[in-house]
């Protein structure tokens, strides 16, 4: 008996194509570099539409220091016109050495917001 190796139902999601952004061009003589790897993805059940941020960090991390990743974007849209777009957003990552296993880190992520 054969174990097909594609799935039987076709996938309900499209992801775009992976866009990479240098963060920290200029500091690339210090051997400190970020980049970013963005995506969309897309669920054609329900219409909604989802951004994908990859962190890489390459440089001199000390295993008790916190790393701490900001990202914040703004729409061309204007929300006061269509309901649907969002402004702005703020996401902030914070990455830690773990305790247990010094091979891994420990991750958390949170939402953020700026107030007026």
């Amino acid at each position: 008996m054969s174990v097909p190796t594609a799935p039987i139902w076709p996938a309900l999601t499209r992801e775009s194509a992976e866009l990479e952004t240098n963060m920290m061009e200029h500091a690339a003589n210090a051997g400190i570099g970020w980049t970013i790897t963005t995506s969309t993805v897309y669920d054609e059940d329900t219409g909604e539409e989802s951004l994908r941020v990859k962190h890489k960090l390459t440089g001199p991390v000390k295993a008790n220091q916190e790393v701490r990743f900001e990202l914040v974007f703004q729409s061309k849209g204007d929300p006061f016109t269509d309901k649907k777009v969002m402004e702005s957003d703020v996401g902030v990552c914070k990455m830690k050495q773990n305790a247990n296993d010094k091979r891994f880190w420990t991750t958390t992520v949170e939402d953020g917001y700026y107030a007026c």
